[in-house]
């Protein structure tokens, strides 16, 4: 198990790394002995053992997922779904609901309910919630691009301020139908002008 901190102008971003792949990336931190008190706890949560093949983890990616973090806290556009993930430690409904929410596109915006009919389970919209509230992979799962159908920011582990800067940050385009989106604080009216509905 390897541990790496990024340098980034919003702060320190922690990863926790397996020869898989990603186990769990985090959000930027000021304070960077707060963000390795963080990764040290997240270790432990979900008691992952030391591993000695970390060789077989790929330094090339980690010094492109560097560079990424570091695009993206500056506002660029980047794509996180091409870095390798480590799914062995989750069950197969929270795999099923990251994959899907793993491949949504950067600024783009759609719903649990979207999620769940994805995976063929339409009616586990709050299910996919919840899977998504134990997602340690921030930004490479971009739950933050996943809200309630009628328009509000729904949950987010981090806490719903930084739902919201994520989406602002990436000036996301909306997915969900119109006459919801007033619920929907973070865009204003002309962004609702300019919204495109998606087929629930």
């Amino acid at each position: 198990m390897r541990k790496e901190i990024f340098p980034t102008d919003r702060g320190w971003v922690g990863a926790l790394i397996s020869s898989r792949g990603l186990v769990a990336l985090l959000l930027p931190e000021r304070d960077i002995s707060r963000l390795r008190k963080k990764l040290l706890f997240l270790e432990r949560k979900i008691k992952l053992q030391l591993e000695t093949e970390l060789e077989a983890s790929g330094g090339g990616w980690i010094f492109s997922l560097r560079k990424d973090l570091k695009r993206y806290w500056k506002g660029e556009k980047v794509d996180f779904s091409i870095y390798p993930c480590d799914w062995k430690r989750v069950t197969s409904f929270q795999k099923k609901v990251w994959k899907v929410v793993h491949k949504i596109p950067y600024g783009k915006v759609y719903t649990y309910q979207w999620v769940a009919k994805k995976i063929g389970h339409p009616q586990s919209y709050r299910a996919v919630g919840q899977a998504l509230a134990r997602n340690p992979l921030l930004l490479v799962v971009p739950c933050h691009r996943v809200i309630s159908s009628n328009g509000s920011l729904g949950g987010f582990s981090m806490g719903r301020w930084w739902k919201k800067e994520l989406l602002l940050l990436e000036k996301a385009s909306l997915s969900v139908p119109r006459k919801s989106l007033g619920k929907f604080s973070i865009f204003g009216r002309k962004d609702r002008k300019r919204s495109r509905d998606l087929p629930l």
